[in-house]
């Protein structure tokens, strides 16, 4: 094609590149914008059999590329405006197109998407109805059970209201959250804030507070079923070379049932939204390091883009990343080495970005003392082992340990468990336990596992030759292994400290399906709370209760929804503990401005009416709420 035509074709391009975001965001379907850029992305890379393979690698590209790219929104004056960035995206895929010279190209489809993106929504549907077919006041009885989800919902609300990353927006994050979420891992919040720009056609719609709580939860449940969807087609991206119609529906079944009923699913009840990401995120890394994509260059932005994002949405797993890619590095540097420049520019851009937020985190505010909290999730020890005896096994004793795909799943298995060892070993020494962090490692091993189940495929015949007399023993165990996969899993079952039974008599899935992880005492407390008028901006609203815990999570949760977290922080994270008698004392002494406190009871408001009397010059009013 000559010059011209190609100039004339390039400038149409971006001229629609930017004619389309603001057309859908006019019409109020900016919705639309977000699956453009993944579809055009899809079309400018290259490898994958089928359109789903092509549009999951254009994801973990997307991924990167976004949690990286986010960090403009802070300084431009767009902010993240749905105009804006659908049309720096689309601009920046035109340009891609005319400086490589691609036409977007797509794979068709094929009946194994079908299979994949089934499983995907069942697991979808199965995080989805238990909070669709409840009010709003269930779904908050549900979110009230722990308070993590709290401070996770004012940071993605604090950065649609800033429009960039919190700590770019130092003293404007502070006023808007706690000041612990300032350096928090961010990217699955952006994520979340920028795609609800798109669904609500809007860049400063931020809707209430029970709104953007909704929003949010949509994005968790949206994201578990986007992490389903990856386990998946990473379990058959990894053994297509052993894989028949019946091996790929065996496989499918096997890996969504692990991620519903298993003890990752955990993470959904407990809305761990980053953790979630990043698994997936990390799925994605194990899958294009293990068998890899078309091309030496496409296979390093991708690579790139993955730890970036990892870096950016759950940086625990950062080292287990990072090792992960030396690996890689090390089992494919012929290839590597006939591509220095590529190499040396990517890690050059991608190794300062993806190390951001763990340096903010580790030196700016401390968080590495975290690694001793303790948690909930503890991952069966019992089905663990004996899937990682499984796995490796079959790696290591079949055809698996020729092929350069399973040796670097291997080594990328290595990395996943010394990160899981170390955290242990580190537990275990400082205080004789092992506790939160330690467990997500473990939940990490367990996800690495899974996306390399293909290798017991390898224990049956070649789909492409016949059966092999020389190895009748190792196709004999293939029974035998999936028994002992059954029995460990049923052992866990039965076992009472075991994690498929997080508390006496119940089971994690249960406890999502049937809500039996609820507060209804505070959920109906907070609804009554929002009915009431609220006060000015700049007043920090206490509930106070003679149940201490009870004030403390209706305080912490009211906040959220009033959008206060940063006024009333200060007062409510540091000082003396939840159960402390002269709480509400230190509180007053310590919020700046006027304060309203809220009481239910007559005990409780003659309590906070003999404290405020003790601090006369303090603009303080005590407000009781309504029956």
């Amino acid at each position: 094609m000559s010059g011209p035509a190609t100039m004339a074709r390039a400038g149409a391009a971006l001229a629609l590149a930017w004619l389309l975001p603001t057309v859908t965001y006019l019409l109020g379907i900016a919705v639309v914008v977000p699956v453009v850029v993944l579809v055009g992305t899809a079309g400018l890379l290259r490898g994958g059999r089928t359109l789903l393979d092509r549009l999951v690698l254009a994801l973990a590209v997307l991924l990167g590329a976004t949690c990286g790219g986010a960090l403009l929104f802070a300084v431009w004056p767009f902010g993240m405006h749905p105009v804006a960035v659908g049309g720096l995206a689309l601009t920046v895929l035109v340009l891609v197109a005319v400086l490589t010279g691609r036409r977007p190209t797509l794979p068709r489809p094929d009946l194994s998407d079908l299979l994949t993106l089934g499983a995907a929504v069942a697991v979808a549907a199965f995080a989805a109805l238990p909070l669709l077919r409840r009010s709003r006041t269930d779904r908050l009885a549900v979110v009230l059970a722990g308070e993590d989800l709290s401070r996770h919902l004012s940071l993605y609300d604090g950065i649609r209201d800033l429009g960039g990353y919190a700590f770019q927006k130092w003293d404007a994050a502070h006023a808007l959250m706690y000041g612990g979420m300032v350096t928090y891992p961010q990217g699955q919040h952006m994520l979340a804030g920028l795609l609800d720009g798109f669904v609500r056609s809007s860049g400063d719609d931020l809707g209430s507070g029970l709104s953007a709580m909704d929003h949010y939860l949509g994005s968790h449940v949206l994201g578990y079923g986007l992490f389903a969807l990856v386990m998946v087609w990473a379990a058959q991206w990894v053994a297509a070379g052993v894989l028949t119609p019946l091996r790929r529906i065996v496989l499918t079944g096997v890996v969504t049932t692990m991620v519903v009923v298993g003890d990752l699913v955990g993470n959904l009840v407990l809305n761990y939204t980053t953790t979630v990401l990043g698994l997936a995120e990390m799925a994605l890394l194990v899958a294009v390091l293990a068998r890899g994509v078309a091309g030496t260059r496409q296979q390093l932005v991708t690579i790139a883009c993955l730890v970036v994002a990892v870096g950016f949405t759950y940086y625990l797993f950062l080292p287990a990343a990072l090792l992960a890619v030396l690996a890689w590095l090390v089992v494919h540097r012929r290839r590597v080495l006939r591509h220095r420049v590529a190499t040396a520019v990517t890690v050059v851009v991608a190794a300062p970005v993806a190390l951001l937020p763990v340096t903010l985190g580790l030196f700016l505010a401390g968080q590495a003392q975290a690694l001793l909290r303790g948690g909930e999730l503890r991952p069966s020890r019992d089905h663990l082992i004996a899937l990682g005896a499984a796995v490796t096994g079959a790696v290591l004793f079949t055809r698996c340990r020729r092929a350069r795909i399973w040796r670097t799943y291997l080594a990328v298995l290595a990395a996943a468990g010394l990160l899981g060892a170390a955290l242990l070993a580190y537990q275990a020494a400082a205080e004789g336990g092992n506790g939160y962090y330690a467990n997500k490692a473990l939940h990490l091993v367990l996800v690495v596992l899974l996306v390399g189940l293909g290798a017991l495929l390898h224990l049956l015949p070649s789909p492409r030759r016949g059966p092999d007399p020389r190895r009748a023993w190792l196709q004999a165990l293939a029974p035998g292994l999936a028994a002992a996969l059954v029995v460990s899993g049923a052992f866990g079952l039965v076992r009472g400290d075991a994690p498929y039974r997080p508390t006496n008599g119940t089971t994690w899935p249960k406890i999502w399906w049937f809500a039996q992880r609820r507060n209804d005492v505070d959920a109906r407390a907070i609804d009554r709370l929002l009915a009431m008028p609220a006060p000015p901006a700049d007043v920090a609203v206490i509930v106070y209760d003679v149940d201490p815990f009870r004030a403390y999570f209706q305080t912490l949760f009211l906040g959220t929804f009033q959008r206060r977290s940063g006024r009333i922080a200060h007062g409510l994270y540091l000082g003396p503990p939840v159960d402390e008698p002269d709480r509400l004392g230190h509180q007053l002494r310590e919020l700046p401005g006027p304060v309203e406190i809220v009481v239910a009871s007559d005990d409780a408001e003659a309590h906070a009416r003999q404290t405020v009397a003790r601090y006369p010059d303090r603009r303080v009013e005590v407000v009781r709420l309504p029956s």
